[in-house]
Protein backbone atom coordinates (compact mmCIF):
# COMPACT_ATOMS: atom_id res chain seq x y z
CA UNK A 1 0.00 0.00 0.00
CA UNK A 2 1.20 3.51 -0.79
CA UNK A 3 -0.71 5.09 2.10
CA UNK A 4 -1.25 4.23 5.73
CA UNK A 5 -4.76 4.27 7.22
CA UNK A 6 -4.50 7.85 8.51
CA UNK A 7 -3.44 9.11 5.05
CA UNK A 8 -6.57 7.91 3.28
CA UNK A 9 -8.79 10.62 1.85
CA UNK A 10 -12.53 10.30 1.41
CA UNK A 11 -14.27 10.88 -1.91
CA UNK A 12 -16.13 13.86 -0.41
CA UNK A 13 -12.84 15.48 0.59
CA UNK A 14 -11.43 14.98 -2.89
CA UNK A 15 -14.50 16.57 -4.47
CA UNK A 16 -14.26 19.45 -2.01
CA UNK A 17 -10.63 20.04 -3.01
CA UNK A 18 -11.55 20.08 -6.68
CA UNK A 19 -14.34 22.56 -6.07
CA UNK A 20 -12.06 24.89 -4.13
CA UNK A 21 -9.43 24.67 -6.88
CA UNK A 22 -12.01 25.57 -9.52
CA UNK A 23 -13.16 28.59 -7.52
CA UNK A 24 -10.06 30.68 -8.21
CA UNK A 25 -11.50 34.17 -7.83
CA UNK A 26 -9.43 35.55 -10.74
CA UNK A 27 -11.04 32.99 -13.03
CA UNK A 28 -14.58 32.78 -11.68
CA UNK A 29 -15.02 36.55 -11.20
CA UNK A 30 -14.66 38.52 -14.46
CA UNK A 31 -14.12 41.74 -12.50
CA UNK A 32 -11.15 40.21 -10.69
CA UNK A 33 -9.89 38.88 -14.02
CA UNK A 34 -9.89 42.41 -15.42
CA UNK A 35 -8.04 43.65 -12.33
CA UNK A 36 -5.35 41.01 -12.85
CA UNK A 37 -4.95 41.91 -16.53
CA UNK A 38 -4.70 45.61 -15.65
CA UNK A 39 -2.08 44.86 -13.01
CA UNK A 40 0.09 43.07 -15.55
CA UNK A 41 -0.45 45.38 -18.51
CA UNK A 42 -0.22 48.86 -17.02
CA UNK A 43 1.62 51.92 -18.34
CA UNK A 44 3.75 53.52 -15.65
CA UNK A 45 6.08 56.20 -16.98
CA UNK A 46 9.43 54.70 -15.90
CA UNK A 47 9.59 50.92 -16.02
CA UNK A 48 12.65 49.55 -14.23
CA UNK A 49 13.93 47.60 -17.24
CA UNK A 50 13.38 50.37 -19.77
CA UNK A 51 17.04 51.46 -19.81
CA UNK A 52 18.32 48.04 -20.83
CA UNK A 53 15.56 47.67 -23.43
CA UNK A 54 16.69 50.97 -24.99
CA UNK A 55 20.33 49.85 -24.97
CA UNK A 56 19.39 46.66 -26.80
CA UNK A 57 17.63 48.71 -29.49
CA UNK A 58 20.64 51.05 -29.80
CA UNK A 59 22.95 48.05 -30.15
CA UNK A 60 21.05 46.95 -33.26
CA UNK A 61 21.32 50.43 -34.82
CA UNK A 62 24.99 50.73 -33.89
CA UNK A 63 26.04 47.42 -35.40
CA UNK A 64 24.04 48.16 -38.54
CA UNK A 65 26.12 51.32 -38.94
CA UNK A 66 29.28 49.28 -38.31
CA UNK A 67 28.26 46.96 -41.14
CA UNK A 68 27.70 50.00 -43.36
CA UNK A 69 31.29 51.00 -42.57
CA UNK A 70 32.51 47.57 -43.68
CA UNK A 71 34.17 46.92 -40.33
CA UNK A 72 35.02 43.17 -40.42
CA UNK A 73 33.84 40.51 -37.95
CA UNK A 74 31.10 42.72 -36.53
CA UNK A 75 28.36 40.12 -36.89
CA UNK A 76 30.11 37.81 -34.42
CA UNK A 77 30.82 40.70 -32.04
CA UNK A 78 27.17 41.75 -32.20
CA UNK A 79 26.04 38.21 -31.37
CA UNK A 80 28.37 38.07 -28.36
CA UNK A 81 27.18 41.48 -27.14
CA UNK A 82 23.50 40.57 -27.44
CA UNK A 83 24.06 37.30 -25.52
CA UNK A 84 25.78 39.19 -22.70
CA UNK A 85 23.00 41.79 -22.58
CA UNK A 86 20.44 39.00 -22.36
CA UNK A 87 22.37 37.49 -19.47
CA UNK A 88 22.64 40.93 -17.88
CA UNK A 89 18.88 41.42 -18.05
CA UNK A 90 18.43 38.12 -16.23
CA UNK A 91 21.30 38.83 -13.83
CA UNK A 92 19.83 42.17 -12.89
CA UNK A 93 16.30 40.90 -12.25
CA UNK A 94 15.69 42.11 -8.70
CA UNK A 95 19.29 41.15 -7.92
CA UNK A 96 18.25 37.56 -7.20
CA UNK A 97 20.96 35.97 -9.34
CA UNK A 98 23.92 37.86 -7.97
CA UNK A 99 26.38 35.52 -6.34
CA UNK A 100 24.08 32.55 -7.01
CA UNK A 101 24.30 29.33 -8.98
CA UNK A 102 21.50 29.08 -11.57
CA UNK A 103 20.20 25.56 -12.15
CA UNK A 104 17.66 25.39 -14.96
CA UNK A 105 15.03 22.73 -15.52
CA UNK A 106 14.48 21.85 -19.17
CA UNK A 107 12.47 19.31 -21.14
CA UNK A 108 9.34 18.86 -23.17
CA UNK A 109 5.90 20.06 -22.11
CA UNK A 110 4.38 17.82 -19.45
CA UNK A 111 7.76 16.40 -18.45
CA UNK A 112 7.02 17.12 -14.78
CA UNK A 113 9.31 20.12 -14.19
CA UNK A 114 7.00 21.99 -11.82
CA UNK A 115 6.12 18.89 -9.80
CA UNK A 116 9.82 18.07 -9.54
CA UNK A 117 10.68 21.56 -8.22
CA UNK A 118 7.81 21.51 -5.75
CA UNK A 119 9.04 18.17 -4.42
CA UNK A 120 12.82 18.71 -4.20
CA UNK A 121 12.51 22.19 -2.67
CA UNK A 122 9.73 21.32 -0.26
CA UNK A 123 7.47 24.05 -1.69
CA UNK A 124 4.62 21.57 -1.99
CA UNK A 125 2.08 23.06 -4.43
CA UNK A 126 3.53 26.57 -4.91
CA UNK A 127 4.29 26.13 -8.61
CA UNK A 128 1.23 25.42 -10.77
CA UNK A 129 1.54 22.03 -12.44
CA UNK A 130 -1.09 22.37 -15.17
CA UNK A 131 0.63 24.87 -17.42
CA UNK A 132 -0.05 24.71 -21.10
CA UNK A 133 1.95 26.13 -24.04
CA UNK A 134 -0.19 29.27 -24.19
CA UNK A 135 0.24 30.28 -20.56
CA UNK A 136 3.63 28.96 -19.41
CA UNK A 137 6.20 31.50 -18.20
CA UNK A 138 9.76 31.03 -16.91
CA UNK A 139 9.87 31.04 -13.12
CA UNK A 140 12.81 31.66 -10.79
CA UNK A 141 12.63 30.04 -7.36
CA UNK A 142 14.91 31.42 -4.66
CA UNK A 143 15.24 31.07 -0.90
CA UNK A 144 14.16 34.15 1.07
CA UNK A 145 13.08 35.21 4.53
CA UNK A 146 9.61 36.00 3.26
CA UNK A 147 7.15 34.30 0.90
CA UNK A 148 6.59 36.57 -2.08
CA UNK A 149 5.67 36.28 -5.76
CA UNK A 150 6.79 38.92 -8.25
CA UNK A 151 6.13 39.05 -11.99
CA UNK A 152 8.25 41.00 -14.45
CA UNK A 153 6.77 42.00 -17.79
CA UNK A 154 8.46 42.29 -21.16
CA UNK A 155 7.87 46.05 -20.91
CA UNK A 156 10.04 46.46 -17.82
CA UNK A 157 7.25 46.64 -15.23
CA UNK A 158 6.91 44.45 -12.17
CA UNK A 159 4.05 43.58 -9.85
CA UNK A 160 3.52 41.55 -6.68
CA UNK A 161 0.95 38.77 -6.91
CA UNK A 162 -0.84 36.57 -4.44
CA UNK A 163 -0.45 32.80 -4.73
CA UNK A 164 -3.99 32.58 -6.07
CA UNK A 165 -3.32 35.23 -8.70
CA UNK A 166 -0.20 33.41 -9.88
CA UNK A 167 -2.16 30.17 -10.18
CA UNK A 168 -4.64 31.97 -12.38
CA UNK A 169 -1.86 32.81 -14.83
CA UNK A 170 -1.53 29.20 -15.82
CA UNK A 171 -4.78 27.63 -14.69
CA UNK A 172 -7.97 27.88 -16.74
CA UNK A 173 -7.71 31.61 -17.39
CA UNK A 174 -6.90 31.09 -21.05
CA UNK A 175 -9.65 28.52 -21.49
CA UNK A 176 -12.24 30.95 -20.13
CA UNK A 177 -11.02 34.33 -21.41
CA UNK A 178 -8.74 33.34 -24.35
CA UNK A 179 -5.98 35.50 -22.90
CA UNK A 180 -2.49 34.09 -22.39
CA UNK A 181 0.25 35.84 -20.44
CA UNK A 182 3.35 34.24 -21.97
CA UNK A 183 3.56 37.08 -24.52
CA UNK A 184 3.36 39.69 -21.75
CA UNK A 185 5.42 38.26 -18.88
CA UNK A 186 9.20 37.98 -18.96
CA UNK A 187 9.43 35.84 -15.84
CA UNK A 188 8.04 35.05 -12.41
CA UNK A 189 10.19 35.28 -9.27
CA UNK A 190 9.08 33.10 -6.37
CA UNK A 191 10.75 33.88 -3.05
CA UNK A 192 10.03 31.24 -0.47
CA UNK A 193 10.94 30.23 3.06
CA UNK A 194 10.21 26.63 2.08
CA UNK A 195 13.50 25.77 0.40
CA UNK A 196 15.17 22.50 1.27
CA UNK A 197 18.14 22.79 -1.10
CA UNK A 198 21.18 25.03 -0.64
CA UNK A 199 20.16 28.71 -0.65
CA UNK A 200 23.06 29.61 -2.96
CA UNK A 201 21.12 27.85 -5.74
CA UNK A 202 18.40 29.56 -7.79
CA UNK A 203 16.16 27.20 -9.75
CA UNK A 204 14.76 28.24 -13.12
CA UNK A 205 11.63 26.48 -14.32
CA UNK A 206 11.48 26.99 -18.10
CA UNK A 207 8.57 26.38 -20.49
CA UNK A 208 8.68 23.11 -22.39
CA UNK A 209 10.84 23.40 -25.50
CA UNK A 210 8.43 21.50 -27.74
CA UNK A 211 4.68 21.55 -27.94
CA UNK A 212 4.41 19.23 -30.94
CA UNK A 213 2.18 16.95 -28.90
CA UNK A 214 -0.40 19.66 -28.30
CA UNK A 215 -0.16 22.19 -31.11
CA UNK A 216 0.23 21.82 -34.88
CA UNK A 217 1.06 25.52 -35.40
CA UNK A 218 4.61 25.30 -36.78
CA UNK A 219 5.34 29.02 -36.35
CA UNK A 220 4.33 29.07 -32.67
CA UNK A 221 6.14 25.81 -32.04
CA UNK A 222 9.35 27.24 -33.55
CA UNK A 223 8.98 30.42 -31.48
CA UNK A 224 8.52 28.47 -28.24
CA UNK A 225 11.52 26.31 -29.06
CA UNK A 226 13.64 29.43 -29.58
CA UNK A 227 12.44 30.97 -26.30
CA UNK A 228 13.35 27.80 -24.41
CA UNK A 229 16.72 27.67 -26.16
CA UNK A 230 17.52 31.30 -25.30
CA UNK A 231 16.73 30.74 -21.61
CA UNK A 232 18.63 27.49 -21.27
CA UNK A 233 21.66 28.51 -23.35
CA UNK A 234 22.67 31.17 -20.80
CA UNK A 235 22.25 28.98 -17.74
CA UNK A 236 25.05 27.65 -15.55
CA UNK A 237 23.69 24.15 -14.95
CA UNK A 238 20.94 22.08 -16.51
CA UNK A 239 18.68 19.33 -15.23
CA UNK A 240 16.89 17.73 -18.17
CA UNK A 241 13.60 16.06 -17.32
CA UNK A 242 11.92 13.26 -19.25
CA UNK A 243 8.56 11.63 -18.51
CA UNK A 244 9.41 7.97 -17.90
CA UNK A 245 5.98 6.94 -19.21
CA UNK A 246 6.95 8.33 -22.63
CA UNK A 247 9.92 5.98 -22.91
CA UNK A 248 13.59 6.81 -23.29
CA UNK A 249 15.18 10.16 -24.16
CA UNK A 250 14.41 11.16 -27.76
CA UNK A 251 16.74 12.20 -30.57
CA UNK A 252 14.94 15.56 -30.57
CA UNK A 253 15.89 16.02 -26.90
CA UNK A 254 19.50 15.14 -27.66
CA UNK A 255 19.69 17.54 -30.62
CA UNK A 256 18.25 20.33 -28.49
CA UNK A 257 20.71 19.71 -25.64
CA UNK A 258 23.69 19.63 -28.01
CA UNK A 259 22.56 22.93 -29.52
CA UNK A 260 22.81 24.65 -26.11
CA UNK A 261 26.62 24.22 -26.05
CA UNK A 262 26.74 24.19 -22.24
CA UNK A 263 30.01 24.27 -20.32
CA UNK A 264 28.94 21.99 -17.47
CA UNK A 265 27.70 18.41 -17.30
CA UNK A 266 23.94 17.95 -17.29
CA UNK A 267 21.80 15.78 -15.03
CA UNK A 268 19.06 13.75 -16.74
CA UNK A 269 16.08 12.84 -14.55
CA UNK A 270 13.22 10.56 -15.58
CA UNK A 271 10.14 11.82 -13.74
CA UNK A 272 6.94 10.05 -12.64
CA UNK A 273 8.94 6.96 -11.71
CA UNK A 274 6.06 5.72 -9.55
CA UNK A 275 4.05 5.20 -12.75
CA UNK A 276 6.26 2.27 -13.80
CA UNK A 277 7.64 -0.78 -12.03
CA UNK A 278 11.14 -0.41 -10.55
CA UNK A 279 12.42 -2.93 -13.09
CA UNK A 280 10.95 -0.96 -16.00
CA UNK A 281 12.41 2.29 -14.64
CA UNK A 282 15.82 0.69 -14.26
CA UNK A 283 15.74 -0.49 -17.88
CA UNK A 284 14.75 2.97 -19.16
CA UNK A 285 17.63 4.56 -17.22
CA UNK A 286 20.08 1.95 -18.54
CA UNK A 287 19.06 2.54 -22.17
CA UNK A 288 19.17 6.32 -21.70
CA UNK A 289 22.73 6.17 -20.33
CA UNK A 290 23.81 4.25 -23.40
CA UNK A 291 21.98 6.60 -25.77
CA UNK A 292 23.36 9.76 -24.15
CA UNK A 293 26.89 8.33 -24.14
CA UNK A 294 26.66 7.47 -27.86
CA UNK A 295 25.34 10.99 -28.56
CA UNK A 296 28.52 12.47 -27.07
CA UNK A 297 26.71 14.56 -24.44
CA UNK A 298 28.65 15.32 -21.26
CA UNK A 299 26.32 13.88 -18.64
CA UNK A 300 26.74 13.95 -14.87
CA UNK A 301 24.28 11.10 -14.29
CA UNK A 302 20.97 9.61 -15.40
CA UNK A 303 18.45 8.89 -12.66
CA UNK A 304 14.72 8.53 -11.97
CA UNK A 305 12.49 10.34 -9.49
CA UNK A 306 8.93 10.31 -8.22
CA UNK A 307 7.63 13.75 -7.22
CA UNK A 308 4.56 12.03 -5.77
CA UNK A 309 6.66 9.90 -3.43
CA UNK A 310 9.50 12.48 -3.14
CA UNK A 311 11.85 9.62 -3.80
CA UNK A 312 14.79 9.00 -6.13
CA UNK A 313 15.02 5.54 -7.62
CA UNK A 314 18.56 4.18 -7.42
CA UNK A 315 21.60 6.25 -6.42
CA UNK A 316 21.40 9.63 -4.71
CA UNK A 317 22.39 11.58 -7.85
CA UNK A 318 20.12 14.60 -7.45
CA UNK A 319 21.47 15.59 -4.03
CA UNK A 320 25.09 15.01 -5.08
CA UNK A 321 24.52 17.07 -8.26
CA UNK A 322 23.32 20.04 -6.18
CA UNK A 323 26.31 19.58 -3.85
CA UNK A 324 28.67 19.63 -6.85
CA UNK A 325 27.04 22.83 -8.10
CA UNK A 326 27.54 24.55 -4.73
CA UNK A 327 31.23 23.60 -4.67
CA UNK A 328 31.85 25.17 -8.07
CA UNK A 329 32.66 28.81 -8.69
CA UNK A 330 29.72 31.14 -9.29
CA UNK A 331 29.95 32.34 -12.90
CA UNK A 332 27.14 34.91 -12.99
CA UNK A 333 29.39 37.66 -11.60
CA UNK A 334 31.66 37.33 -14.64
CA UNK A 335 29.08 39.02 -16.89
CA UNK A 336 30.22 42.55 -16.04
CA UNK A 337 33.84 41.66 -16.69
CA UNK A 338 32.91 39.97 -19.97
CA UNK A 339 31.00 43.06 -21.11
CA UNK A 340 34.00 45.26 -20.27
CA UNK A 341 36.43 42.98 -22.14
CA UNK A 342 34.17 42.71 -25.20
CA UNK A 343 33.58 46.48 -25.20
CA UNK A 344 37.32 47.11 -25.12
CA UNK A 345 37.89 44.64 -27.97
CA UNK A 346 35.22 46.27 -30.13
CA UNK A 347 36.55 49.76 -29.41
CA UNK A 348 40.05 48.56 -30.36
CA UNK A 349 38.70 47.19 -33.66
CA UNK A 350 37.01 50.52 -34.38
CA UNK A 351 40.25 52.44 -33.67
CA UNK A 352 42.30 50.08 -35.85
CA UNK A 353 39.83 50.41 -38.74
CA UNK A 354 39.99 54.18 -38.40
CA UNK A 355 43.82 54.10 -38.64
CA UNK A 356 43.71 51.85 -41.70
CA UNK A 357 41.11 54.05 -43.38
CA UNK A 358 43.18 57.18 -42.66
CA UNK A 359 46.28 55.61 -44.22
CA UNK A 360 44.32 54.61 -47.31
CA UNK A 361 42.73 58.05 -47.58
CA UNK A 362 46.15 59.70 -47.31
CA UNK A 363 47.64 57.36 -49.91
CA UNK A 364 44.78 57.98 -52.35
CA UNK A 365 45.24 61.75 -51.95
CA UNK A 366 48.98 61.48 -52.61
CA UNK A 367 48.39 59.39 -55.74
CA UNK A 368 45.63 61.74 -56.83
CA UNK A 369 48.00 64.72 -56.53
CA UNK A 370 50.70 63.07 -58.68
CA UNK A 371 48.69 61.40 -61.44
CA UNK A 372 48.08 63.09 -64.79
CA UNK A 373 45.83 60.44 -66.36
CA UNK A 374 42.24 61.67 -66.29
CA UNK A 375 40.83 58.11 -66.15
CA UNK A 376 43.02 57.25 -63.19
CA UNK A 377 42.08 60.52 -61.52
CA UNK A 378 38.38 59.68 -61.65
CA UNK A 379 38.90 56.18 -60.25
CA UNK A 380 41.22 57.29 -57.44
CA UNK A 381 38.94 60.23 -56.62
CA UNK A 382 36.06 57.79 -56.06
CA UNK A 383 38.22 55.70 -53.71
CA UNK A 384 39.39 58.83 -51.88
CA UNK A 385 35.79 60.01 -51.50
CA UNK A 386 34.69 56.56 -50.24
CA UNK A 387 37.40 56.56 -47.54
CA UNK A 388 36.47 60.10 -46.47
CA UNK A 389 32.82 59.10 -46.05
CA UNK A 390 33.89 55.89 -44.28
CA UNK A 391 36.08 57.87 -41.88
CA UNK A 392 33.15 60.11 -40.96
CA UNK A 393 30.98 57.05 -40.34
CA UNK A 394 33.67 55.40 -38.22
CA UNK A 395 34.00 58.58 -36.14
CA UNK A 396 30.26 58.52 -35.62
CA UNK A 397 30.37 54.80 -34.70
CA UNK A 398 33.15 55.44 -32.19
CA UNK A 399 31.22 58.25 -30.48
CA UNK A 400 28.00 56.20 -30.43
CA UNK A 401 29.76 53.16 -28.99
CA UNK A 402 31.47 55.15 -26.23
CA UNK A 403 28.15 56.71 -25.19
CA UNK A 404 26.43 53.33 -25.31
CA UNK A 405 29.05 51.74 -23.04
CA UNK A 406 28.77 54.65 -20.60
CA UNK A 407 24.99 54.26 -20.57
CA UNK A 408 25.33 50.51 -20.05
CA UNK A 409 27.64 50.99 -17.06
CA UNK A 410 25.19 53.47 -15.54
CA UNK A 411 22.46 50.83 -15.80
CA UNK A 412 24.77 48.20 -14.26
CA UNK A 413 25.59 50.46 -11.32
CA UNK A 414 21.94 50.92 -10.36
CA UNK A 415 20.93 47.27 -10.79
Amino acid sequence: MLFEEEDEVSLDELIEDIQIDNENIYISDSGKAIELIAQLVHNESNPKGNGLVQVKEKIKDLFQLMNDCDIPDMFEQQRKFEVLLERLSEWGTAGILRGKHVVSLGGRFSSGKSQFINAVTGMEDTLPVDQNPTTSVSSYIVHADVDEIEVNTKFGYSAKLSKEAMRALSHEFYNKYSIGFSSVLENIIIRTKKYEIDDSIVLLDTPGYSKADVDDNVRERTSDRQKAHDKLAITDYLIWLVDVTKGTITSEDLDFIRGLRLNNKILVVFTKADKRTPEAVQEVVRLAKETIWNAGIDCYAVTAYSSFEKKEYGENNIETFFSEVVRNKVSENDIIEQISILSADIQKMIVNEKKLSKRREKRYFEVLSDTKNITSVESIAKLWKYENIRLMKIDRVSDMFKKLVEELHQIINVQ
